[in-house]
Formats: structure tokens, C-alpha cells, sequence
């Protein structure tokens, strides 16, 4: 009796059918290629690891630089309040008023070891002066000499930064 279907079609016995099979150098490819995947996603990985470590670390040292902006204002403020009280005062009350003003500062930035200014280099600066001569920053000449003064330090800090900043990114290319 032969294998047949319902319509009468011969149907292929187990001994004549081929089954597909695959050549095992397809596997060794595949195999391969799989493997050469896996270290490019490691290598990702890696990079991925090392990039949110910088990026972690420029964000770090955002942040410090901001607070050491703000404590840089912070002071520059404190010597105008400093620089107003001795024009407004005689000269020996400003005087005292500039140490009590130079202890407060150096209270807060003991306080705060971020700050590398030290009030008693200032300390050792308060002289008294004669309540007649103004100081030179009450002058119109000294105003503008002020301002050029700040401005050029601005540019100063500004460039240190920006050099300081870009050294670093050149440093963490190089690697």
C-alpha cells in the first residue's frame, strides 16, 4: 500500500524527504559576528561609564566654581559696605569699623575653608587716614580707575577659567 492523501496524491515517504539543514560554517559566521557585537557593546559600555564619570565631574566643578563665584561677590561686597562706611565715617571710626568688619569676614571664612582669602592680610592694610584727603576711589579718576580695575580682573578669572577648562578637556581627549 502506498502513502496517499484523500485526493490520491502520493505523499513523500520519511526515506525520500530531505530535511533542511544548514551548513556549520553559517553557524562559525554567525558565531563571529555575534562575538564581534559583544565587545563593540562592552566598548559602548565603557565609554558610556566613562562619559557620565566626566560629566559627573564637569558638573562637580560647575557647581564649586559657582560657589566660589558667590563667595568672591560676596566678599567684594562686604569691601564696598567696608569702603561706604569709611566714606561716611571719619576716618578712625572707619577705621574701627573696617577691623570689626574684617573680623566678620574672617569669622565666615573660617567657617568656610573654600575661600582662600585671609582677612589678616587685609588687617595688616587699615591705616588711618586724615579726614580731610577722600579716598582715591571717591575721585572721579579713581571711579574710572575702579572700574577699569574690576573689569580687568573679571577678564582675568574669566580667562584662567577658560584655559583651566579647555587644558582639561584637551587632557581627558588625549586619553
Amino acid at each position: 500500500m502506498s502513502n496517499s492523501d484523500s485526493d490520491g496524491k502520493a505523499l513523500p515517504s520519511q526515506d525520500n524527504a530531505k530535511s533542511p539543514s544548514v551548513p556549520l560554517s553559517v553557524y562559525r559566521e554567525l558565531a563571529a559576528e555575534l562575538q564581534a557585537t559583544q565587545a563593540m557593546l562592552d566598548s559602548l559600555h565603557a565609554q558610556n561609564k566613562q562619559l557620565t564619570r566626566q560629566n559627573q565631574q564637569l558638573n562637580d566643578r560647575h557647581e564649586q566654581l559657582q560657589r566660589e563665584i558667590a563667595n568672591a561677590v560676596e566678599s567684594v561686597d562686604r569691601m564696598k559696605q567696608i569702603a561706604n562706611v569709611e566714606e561716611s565715617k571719619g576716618s578712625v571710626a572707619a577705621t574701627e569699623a573696617s577691623v570689626s568688619a574684617l573680623d566678620t569676614l574672617s569669622e565666615s571664612k573660617s567657617n568656610n575653608p573654600s575661600n582662600s582669602m585671609d582677612a589678616s592680610l587685609f588687617r595688616a592694610n587699615v591705616t588711618e587716614q586724615p579726614a580731610s584727603s577722600p579716598p582715591i576711589w571717591s575721585t572721579p579718576a579713581g571711579n574710572i580707575d575702579r572700574k577699569w580695575s574690576i573689569a580687568i580682573v573679571a577678564a582675568i578669572v574669566v580667562a584662567a577659567f577658560g584655559a583651566g577648562y579647555l587644558y582639561q578637556v584637551s587632557v581627558d581627549n588625549d586619553r
